[in-house]
This record gives C-alpha cells, sequence and structure tokens, in this order.
C-alpha cells in the first residue's frame, strides 16, 4: 500500500471514528451557499453523504462537490486539538493540513447524482 493512501485512509478512518459524517455535510452546505446554490443535507450514515440541492437549474460540479468535503474536512479537523497527537500516537507518519487535498482524497470519494441529490460515498475499508 502506498504511503500516501495509507495516510489518506487513516485520516477518513480516524476522522469518522471522532466525528459523523453530518458534521462534513452542514460545513459542506456552508461552502455550497457561498458558492450561490441552495442545497441541504438529505441524509447521512457512517461513509454516506446526500445532498439535495434545492433548485432544479442549480448546479454544482463534481470537483466542487470534492474541493468542498476536502475544505470541510480540514476546518473540521483545524478545530480539533487532539486530531494530529492522535494520528502521530497512532499512526506511522504526522497529520500535516496538507495530507488533506482534492488529489488524494479523490480516490476515496465516489460522487454520484440523481435529479436533485447529490450522494458522496466515502470508501475507505
Amino acid at each position: 500500500m502506498k504511503a500516501g493512501l495509507y495516510a489518506q485512509i487513516s485520516i477518513i478512518e480516524e476522522f469518522l471514528s471522532l466525528h459523523n459524517t453530518r458534521d462534513i455535510a452542514d460545513e459542506m452546505i456552508e461552502y455550497i451557499a457561498d458558492d450561490g446554490v441552495e442545497c441541504t443535507v438529505y441524509s447521512t450514515t457512517c461513509d454516506n453523504i446526500v445532498l439535495r440541492i434545492k433548485k432544479d437549474k442549480a448546479t454544482v460540479s463534481d470537483s466542487d462537490i470534492l474541493k468542498f468535503f476536502v475544505k470541510s474536512l480540514r476546518k473540521i479537523i483545524d478545530k480539533d486539538e487532539e486530531f494530529a497527537d492522535i494520528i502521530s500516537d497512532n499512526y506511522d507518519f504526522l497529520y500535516k493540513p496538507s495530507l488533506i487535498t482534492e488529489e488524494t482524497f479523490g480516490s476515496l470519494i465516489t460522487i454520484r447524482r440523481n435529479g436533485r441529490l447529490i450522494s458522496l460515498d466515502i470508501d475507505y475499508n
């Protein structure tokens, strides 16, 4: 396993043991709103987020969705004073915010659309 993939999976696994996907979804809604699109959290599970765009003509690209996911994850982790210590204590690398990028997390996130619903599947198992 590549060190980068190991770090990505470790970060998301540890994050989801301390927080939940609803936290990420709520942050994402704010970023999407700043981009001019009204959106709500439709549902969340331990490894899935479903967002609902409020208007038919409003659009958010998959690359923007991934960008907002990464920004939201970073923002929540930055507020968590213990996260970096937990990572360094339990894994073979030191946490740095630069480990969380769209390129690195793009392989763990699958984005699907169904009408106004946008589903993000997080594959870290």
